[in-house]
């Protein structure tokens, strides 16, 4: 049987082929068993609670940082990339590094510069789907933020989770009301932008970090309770 460890450092090289060709991270100190993978993905493909079917999500992200907890260490960071939050297997950033405990993590959204998906150019989030009514809409997001998670005890670096909460992104964005045209529900800058506002607003709350414990790359169970939560801007 291989080990873990060995097995880890073999799937380093193909990390992200299907959402960041290239996007592993190396240290300045890489060798040992330190570093770690972070597997990106939603915890159900559609917002159940505000009764919307979602069947397009696709995401910018400036970079990715793993954060050691010794101070003098240095921060992981990764390129800018693009990537389908439905897609499978599920979008994954590998870290290559000696040290070993973590702290935190930093996500930066922002939109889409690496050319990954045209589709997604010049924006952050791009999300298309039904809403109750057969309606169909689509969610246009341009946001910039920093997401920082932070955490009191040592991350499990092999087994984090990057959790998209499609309930609470849309918690407070009325798509019921949302004004509809000839192409359905548009929601951007200019088009209901107040339920654009709403989502923007809710994005800190939408993702956390979760510890995939048996390493299935599912979050099920008592996993769903999350290792850390994004600091409020």
């Amino acid at each position: 049987m291989i080990g873990r460890t060995t097995l880890f450092k073999t799937m380093l090289g193909l990390t992200l082929l299907g959402a960041c060709s290239g996007c592993t991270v190396s240290g300045d100190d890489d060798e040992g068993d330190g570093g770690g993978v972070l597997l990106i993905e939603p915890l159900a493909q559609d917002a159940m609670a505000s009764g919307l079917m979602i069947d397009k999500a696709e995401l910018s992200l400036s970079a990715v940082a793993l954060d050691p907890c010794m101070t003098d260490a240095a921060l992981l960071r990764t390129l800018p990339f693009s990537f389908d939050l439905f897609q499978q297997p599920p979008a994954s950033v590998g870290f290559m590094s000696a040290v070993t405990d973590y702290c935190g993590l930093e996500v930066d959204l922002g939109p889409e510069a690496s050319g990954d998906l045209s589709e997604l150019e010049g924006a952050t989030a791009l999300l298309h789907g039904t809403r109750p009514d057969g309606t169909q809409f689509t969610l246009t997001s341009t946001l910039a933020t920093t997401l920082n998670f932070d955490s009191d005890v040592t991350l499990d670096a092999m087994h984090l989770v990057l959790g998209v909460d499609f309930d609470a992104w849309f918690a407070n964005a009325d798509l019921t009301n949302a004004q509809a045209s000839d192409d359905g529900v548009l929601i951007d800058a200019n088009d209901n932008p107040d339920v654009l506002a709403a989502f923007d607003a809710a994005t800190s709350s939408a993702f956390a970090v979760y510890d995939d414990v048996n390493g299935d790359g599912k979050i099920t169970g008592s996993e769903l309770v999350p290792v850390a939560t994004a600091a409020m801007p």
